[in-house]
């Protein structure tokens, strides 16, 4: 019998109160495993039985935060919001191809969406505040 994080599917060792690779506590199912886990890049397992062990996929937490910060930035501090937007949708997108079981890839792309409107918001606004200040 092998333990189960409940919210990655990451498997954990009998002792473990934390998971390794999500930080979340140990709230685990015990379950049969019947594949190997995957060792992606040496340093991260992908458990391939997730789903038959019950683990309903979360959805990824850097996609939320792309998005939310593309949406926030559209109304207020658009260089800086644009930017950290545009940075987690791409971080976002690089974490689902590891974890594909994940669910937020909609998400991620709109923060890098949001993200290139903010930065544009913002380019268009120094333009206009340049050319407005350079007439009087």
């Amino acid at each position: 019998m092998s333990n189960f994080c409940m919210h990655c599917g990451t498997m954990l060792g009998d002792d473990e109160k934390f998971c390794p690779n999500c930080g979340a506590k140990a709230e685990v199912e015990k379950t049969e495993v019947k594949e190997e886990p995957v060792v992606v890049n040496n340093t991260q397992t992908v458990n391939t039985n997730a789903s038959q062990a019950g683990v309903a996929p979360k959805t990824n937490g850097l996609a939320i935060a792309a998005m939310v910060c593309g949406i926030v930035g559209i109304f207020i501090a658009n260089l800086w919001l644009g930017i950290i937007a545009l940075s987690l949708g791409i971080a976002a997108k690089n974490k689902l191809k590891i974890f594909p079981e994940q669910k937020g890839k909609g998400m991620a792309t709109a923060g890098i969406v949001l993200g290139i409107i903010d930065l544009a918001l913002a380019v268009l606004g120094f333009i206009i505040t340049l050319v407005a200040y350079s007439i009087f």
